[in-house]
Parts: structure tokens; sequence; C-alpha cells
């Protein structure tokens, strides 16, 4: 699978886009590689992204810095709600908090991103994707909260920014909420008071050290096999794409047809 740094991709449950002007080609299929690997790495250790987001980050974190991913930078915070908010976005939660540590071209990227998935139908593989890997609604056997009083959902997703040669910046969301999650992720409004819990903000910079990549790149295309094929998927871009035509169209057309 040939990788460009002016598309857009869903790594499971990770939006990765690039600034294109000065991003490594190799780079970005390498963070592309690597990330898969390490969100497949916390799935098969925590059994769920969804039960243990802190935990199943804790071993992302752990497998990423083993992938030689050099972090410069990293933190976990939780996402202070004005008094009066009634309801909030991912997307606004990526502002008031994730974007405040980019600049302005990383910050292009990433909207850039959010706004072609936004526009994709629902039955693309992208969106079915990344939909799957970022929220579930928890079963009463696995819910951390006992004893269960309502209906759990929990959000954990990713969003990430290839930039300046080899370098990164990820942002990890996750929260749980008595209201049920559509498929709209980034524009849905989650009602406040529905929350359980806070929401934690998750964020790193990293620079991966294409030296030492290098010597492990092809066990990792190959540790991953048929997944980079079923767990990556590009964001097309088919705003341009001409809609089919009707059936009374389709048959004008052929009755016009000289052969």
């Amino acid at each position: 699978m040939a990788f460009s740094t002016e598309q857009t991709y869903v790594v499971s449950g990770n939006l990765i886009s690039a600034t294109t002007e000065d991003t490594n080609t190799l780079s970005y299929e390498d963070f592309i590689h690597s990330n898969l690997l390490a969100q497949m790495g916390a799935d098969k250790k925590l059994g769920s992204r969804f039960v243990d987001p802190a935990g199943w980050l804790s071993f992302f974190k752990n497998t990423v810095g083993n992938l030689f991913w050099n972090l410069s930078e990293q933190g976990t915070s939780t996402l202070k709600i004005s008094a009066g908010t009634a309801s909030i976005t991912v997307l606004q939660i990526l502002e008031q908090s994730f974007f405040k540590r980019l600049n302005q071209a990383q910050i292009d990227s990433a909207t850039a991103s959010v706004d072609l998935f936004s526009q994709l139908s629902e039955d693309d593989p992208a969106f079915i994707l990344y939909n799957a890997k970022s929220h579930a609604q928890i079963s009463a056997a696995t819910k951390v909260i006992k004893p269960p009083q309502k209906e759990t959902y929990s959000v954990n997703l990713q969003i990430s920014i290839a930039h300046t040669g080899s370098e990164i910046a990820l942002c990890n969301i996750f929260f749980q909420t008595s209201q049920a999650v559509s498929d709209e992720l980034f524009t849905q409004k989650f009602a406040i008071k529905n929350l359980i819990g806070n929401i934690n903000v998750f964020y790193l910079k990293a620079l991966l050290s294409e030296t030492n990549y290098g010597h492990i790149r092809q066990q990792v295309i190959e540790k991953l096999g048929e997944n980079i094929n079923t767990n990556i998927v590009l964001v097309a871009d088919n705003s341009d794409k001409p809609s089919p035509p009707s059936p009374t169209e389709a048959r004008s057309f052929i009755r016009s047809l000289k052969i």
C-alpha cells in the first residue's frame, strides 16, 4: 500500500494527516504502520480500548516508545468546562486543548482531515472503520462504574498530524457518557449533564528516529500483515465525484447511444 503526505488516512481509531510541504513521505508511512501496531497491541493486551482507556493509552505509549518514537512532550489533562456550558463537540474539545499546542499549518491539516472525514458517506470503509474503533456501548458486564445506573457509552479516539520531516503530534481523547454516540463523531453535541466523569485529553509530540526504525521497518510490516489492508483506509475526497444518473436519465442515455 503506497502512502502520500497529500492524503488523509484512518488508521484503526486514528485519523492521521500530514503537512504536505515539509513531511517526509517515508516517515509518514512509518508513523502509520507503527501507530497501527501500537493500537493493535493495546487492544490485544487490554481486551478493549473502551473499558479502561487510561490503561489502553499507557500500553500504547509504551509501545510507540519501543518503536523509536522519541517523545519530546506529553501530558494528560482534564478538560475544563466553562460554567453554563450545556454541550460540547469533539471538535470543540480539540480546539480548546490540543490545537493550542499546534502551529497554524498543523491546525489546518487537522481541521481539513476532520472536514474531509465528515463528508464521507455512511457506507464508506474509512467512515465505518473509524467509528467502529472510536466509540462503543459498554455492556453491563464490563462497566467500570457499578452498579450500572444507565447505559454507558465510551469514546476513545485519536487524531494525528505528521510534520517537519519526521515529527508527529498526536491527541487521544477519551470519556464516557450516558448519551448514545452517533457516527457524526466530531460534530455530535455531547450534553455535559450526561457525562460520566471527566473528558480526558492526552497529547504527545515525537520525533521518529529513522535510523533506528529502519532496522525494524520490515519486521513491523510483516507483523501487521493483512492488517495493513484492513485497518488502514484512505479518506478519499469524493466532492468532485459526479452523482450517478437516475434510472430515467440512464434509459435516455442508452436510447441516444449510437453503436
